[in-house]
């Protein structure tokens, strides 16, 4: 009888005194309608993250902006960093925006530019033979500030070896997140994304050898909300900015008339879109940094596609000259920037 009276008082308590979680700012929105813009392609560079007061060196090409991080929890910072990654690719994936290359390999935006020249990248995607595809664009992001704080108060019940203490916790995340032209190495916008969220109430655990074993998922804790926040501050961010940008493609073979460019009904591609072309010519590069700062390009005229398939598109100039292999595909002027908000992180 003392056992179930326990086991009922136990189950009374969790019921009633479930902590109430609260994200101060930034909450997930609903899923938006299904994306026909044209999809551009981005690379997610793995998110860095220091211990406590560390301080973090990220490079773009000729600028270095060193960001101090502020680390004040027990979770392993390396895989704080690693969680945040895969949930930022999948998170992108999910607004159905993108071609996204996630790109773990790489530890500085340079490292695109440096893959072209050795062979690796395909030539008509990326910045420079090759089995994997190069971004147009690259996300990188360090964390600057991870604090979780925990109390208990002393007025917990203790029934047959489970503790139920009154507790509250907060934890606030930020981070630097920037988009870099994988072409140049040129940080084309950056923004500090950050989330906040607490709770308050009890914290049901079992107490094991004087260790206090919580219970819940993760992502139902303070930590899991105001990262989740943060993560989703980041996306509307990557989304809006990348809308900003022009979409562009390479041509791949002229056979006739007919123009053949990279990119199909998987990047949303229809017949009778209309794209500038441009004869891509000698790079621009700084003589003192060595950075590639652009291209000269001239214009060639107005292409209009006539037959989209799976990752290819064929189209014929309507005005100006005919192009050759290599040469870029863009769209006219930048689309309006996003209406609709985009997909929740999970």
């Amino acid at each position: 009888m003392r056992r179930v009276n326990a086991t009922f008082l136990l189950l009374a308590f969790t019921l009633c005194f479930t902590a109430a979680l609260a994200a101060d700012q930034k909450q997930a929105p609903p899923k938006p309608p299904p994306y026909t813009g044209l999809k551009k392609r981005i690379g997610v560079l793995p998110i860095t993250v220091g211990g406590a007061s560390a301080a973090t060196t990220i490079r773009s090409g000729d600028e270095t902006t060193t960001v101090t991080s502020t680390w004040q929890s027990d979770r392993n910072p390396g895989e704080v960093g690693t969680a945040m990654t895969e949930q930022l690719t999948t998170a992108l994936i999910n607004t159905g925006r993108f071609i996204v290359l996630e790109r773990k390999a790489l530890d500085e935006v340079l490292g695109e530019q440096d893959l072209g020249a050795t062979g690796r990248v395909n030539p008509e995607t990326a910045a420079a033979k090759g089995r994997v595809i190069g971004a147009e664009w690259l996300v990188k992001a360090a964390i600057t500030e991870y604090t979780e704080k925990k109390s208990r108060s002393g007025g917990g019940i203790v029934v047959r070896g489970i503790a139920l203490g009154g507790s509250k916790q907060e934890a606030f995340v930020a981070m630097d997140v920037r988009i870099v032209d994988a072409a140049t190495g040129e940080v084309v916008d950056s923004v500090r994304a950050d989330g906040r969220a607490r709770s308050s109430g009890v914290l049901a655990g079992a107490s094991i050898g004087g260790v206090v074993l919580a219970g819940g998922k993760e992502d139902t804790t303070p930590m899991g909300q105001a990262t989740k926040a943060a993560l989703t501050d980041a996306i509307d961010f990557i989304c809006q900015r990348m809308d900003q940008l022009p979409w562009q493609s390479r041509v791949m073979e002229v056979e006739g008339n007919e123009v053949i460019i990279t990119g199909g009904s998987n990047m949303n591609l229809k017949v009778g879109d209309i794209f500038s072309v441009f004869h891509r010519g000698k790079a621009l590069v700084d003589p003192d940094t060595g950075q590639t700062l652009g291209y000269r390009e001239t214009a060639l005229g107005t292409l209009k596609i006539t037959e989209v398939q799976d990752k290819l598109s064929i189209g014929k100039m309507v005005e100006g000259s005919q192009p050759e292999r290599g040469d870029v595909v863009r769209t006219n002027a930048p689309p309006p920037a996003a209406t609709s908000v985009p997909a929740p992180v999970r």
